[in-house]
C-alpha cells in the first residue's frame, strides 16, 4: 500500500502540474469538428464543470423536431441536397454525445461512434419506410412482409431470409430463382418448371390417390422428401375433415386389383411410390 502512494502521488502532481500550465492542452480532447468551430474559446457553451456534456445543451441550439429540416439559425435546410431523413425527434431518450462526438482526437475519433437503431421508439424501429426507401429491384418490389424478416439493423448484407421454411433447396432443387418464380415475380412460385412435373402428370398422379386439392404444392412439399409429403397431406386431410387421409389403404386395394386381373404396372407403380 505504502509503495502504491509512493508512486501514484508524484503522477497525481505531474498531472496537476500540467493541467496548471497548460490547462488546453491537458484538457482540449481535439479540435472542434465543423460546425462548432466558433466555441472554440467557451468551453461552457456545450460542457457543465464536472458533468460533461449535458444534453440540455445540445438541444439549447440543436432542437430534435427540426433536425434536419432546419438549421441552428432556422434557416430551412434544401432538402433535395439531402438524403436523410429526420428522424431525431422519434429518439427514446437524448444522448446526443453518444453518436455525436463534438471534438475529433486519437482519443475519441469521430469515426468510432455509429448510430443504433434501439436508441428510437418501437414504432419507428418496426416501420423501416418511415426512414428508408424500399429497394426497387425485381426481387424487393414483389416483398410486402417486415424488413426485418430477413435483415437487421446493423447491416443490411448478409440478408438471413430463410428459404427452407418454404422449401428446401437440396441437391435436386437447387435451380435458378427464375425456375420457380417465373417472370421474376416471387409472390408466387410454381412446379411445372423443371423435370416430370407437368401439369398433366401431376394432376393424374394426384387424383390417382382421392387427392383433389393440389395446387399449392408446397403445403405439402417442403423438399425431395415425399414421405414428409405424404404425412404433411393427411395431417392437412384430418384438420379439414376429410377422409382423403384413407388414400394408402385405397392406393393398397388398388394395386391387389391390378395383381388379380394381370395389370399390374411396373411404371404406375414407380410413379405411386414417387408421390
Amino acid at each position: 500500500m505504502k509503495k502504491a502512494l509512493l508512486t501514484a502521488v508524484p503522477v497525481l502532481l505531474l498531472v496537476l502540474y500540467g493541467i496548471y500550465m497548460r490547462p488546453f492542452e491537458m484538457l482540449n480532447p481535439g479540435a472542434l469538428l465543423k460546425g462548432h468551430e466558433k466555441l472554440a474559446s467557451d468551453c461552457f457553451s456545450c460542457h457543465r464543470l464536472l458533468k460533461g456534456t449535458p444534453d440540455d445543451k445540445c438541444i439549447a441550439c440543436h432542437n430534435p423536431e427540426t433536425i434536419g429540416v432546419y438549421t441552428t439559425t432556422g434557416k430551412p435546410i434544401d432538402n433535395s441536397k439531402n438524403t436523410a431523413t429526420p428522424f431525431h425527434q422519434t429518439i427514446i431518450k437524448n444522448q446526443c454525445a453518444a453518436c455525436h462526438p463534438a471534438h475529433n482526437s486519437g482519443l475519441n475519433p469521430s469515426s468510432s461512434y455509429s448510430f443504433s437503431h434501439g436508441a428510437l421508439e418501437k414504432s419507428v424501429r418496426d416501420n423501416c419506410g418511415s426512414c428508408h426507401e424500399k429497394p426497387d429491384d425485381a426481387l424487393h418490389i414483389k416483398v410486402s412482409q417486415k424488413c426485418i424478416n430477413c435483415h437487421n439493423t446493423r447491416k443490411w448484407k448478409p440478408a438471413a431470409f430463410k428459404h427452407n421454411s418454404y422449401f428446401v433447396l437440396d441437391k435436386h432443387h437447387n435451380v435458378d430463382c427464375a425456375t420457380c418464380h417465373t417472370g421474376n415475380d416471387y409472390t408466387r412460385y410454381t412446379c411445372y418448371g423443371c423435370h416430370e412435373h407437368s401439369q398433366n402428370k401431376t394432376e393424374r398422379k394426384h387424383k390417382e390417390h382421392g387427392m383433389s386439392d393440389f395446387t399449392n404444392c408446397t403445403a405439402c412439399h417442403r423438399s425431395a422428401d415425399e414421405d414428409e409429403a405424404k404425412n404433411k397431406w393427411k395431417m392437412l386431410s384430418r384438420q379439414k375433415g376429410s377422409d382423403r387421409d384413407t388414400y394408402p389403404l385405397k392406393l393398397k386395394k388398388k394395386r391387389k386389383e391390378k395383381h388379380r386381373h394381370g395389370h399390374d404396372d411396373d411404371d404406375d407403380d414407380d410413379d405411386d411410390d414417387d408421390d
